[in-house]
């Protein structure tokens, strides 16, 4: 098995321990051997998992396996930089539903559980894919982007780098999406998002720019 660490030791770093001791229940790959976090003490207890220390210590420790669990695209992005010389596996759920050709999913990406992924994706780097969500056919997902719960994004649509898609969106097809766009929960956006702005309701309009 392989030695891999979390880093973040929120909410989501415990589903994403849940993820990969799912993972393992079906083919033996991954050993956890703990969180790094800045916010949280070391030496604390998360999940049955013992935070190591902050990024400072990730940095200097000999683990070259390292999962990011924050949700915030911008962060996401910084810690990768910061990480540079370590390595950032792909995690995908074993109940996720997934073309086993025509997929390209870059590394660092995370596919949460119940998730289904249409022919013809590309998903870049970094990416965060939560829980029940659906990407239709010729999806592009840029690098960073964050996918939370129950988002539906049908085929033929286009992320930008570092776009935050709020629980419960829904993007019509064919249209595009800005880099660093912020899509409010529940948002239906039926038309290209041009330029970074803050889009809420149904239909989806610009609230913040």
């Amino acid at each position: 098995m392989k030695d891999l660490v979390i880093y973040g030791a929120g909410g989501l770093g415990s589903e994403v321990l849940e993820l990969v001791n799912n993972i393992n229940k079906k083919s033996a790959i991954w050993n956890v051997i703990g969180f790094y976090d800045d916010y949280v003490q070391a030496g604390s207890v998360v999940s049955c998992k013992r935070v190591l220390g902050g990024l400072e210590d990730l940095c200097q420790s000999d683990v070259k396996n390292v999962v990011i669990a924050i949700g915030n695209p911008e962060v996401r992005a910084n810690l990768m930089l910061t990480l540079f010389e370590k390595e950032f596996p792909v995690l995908i759920h074993p109940t996720v539903v997934i073309p086993e050709i025509s997929v390209s999913i870059g590394s660092g990406s995370i596919i949460a559980a119940n998730t289904f992924i249409s022919v013809n994706t590309i998903i870049d780097k970094g990416v965060l894919i939560n829980v029940g969500c659906s990407i239709g056919h010729d999806v592009e997902i840029g690098k960073f982007c964050t996918i939370n719960p129950g988002s539906r994004v049908s085929g033929s649509v286009k992320l930008g780098d570092g776009v935050f898609v709020g629980v419960g969106s829904i993007l019509n097809n064919n249209i595009s999406i800005a880099n660093d766009v912020k899509i409010g929960a529940g948002a239906v956006v039926l038309k290209s998002v041009e330029k970074k702005s803050t889009v809420f309701g149904n239909p989806a309009r610009v609230v913040l720019e």
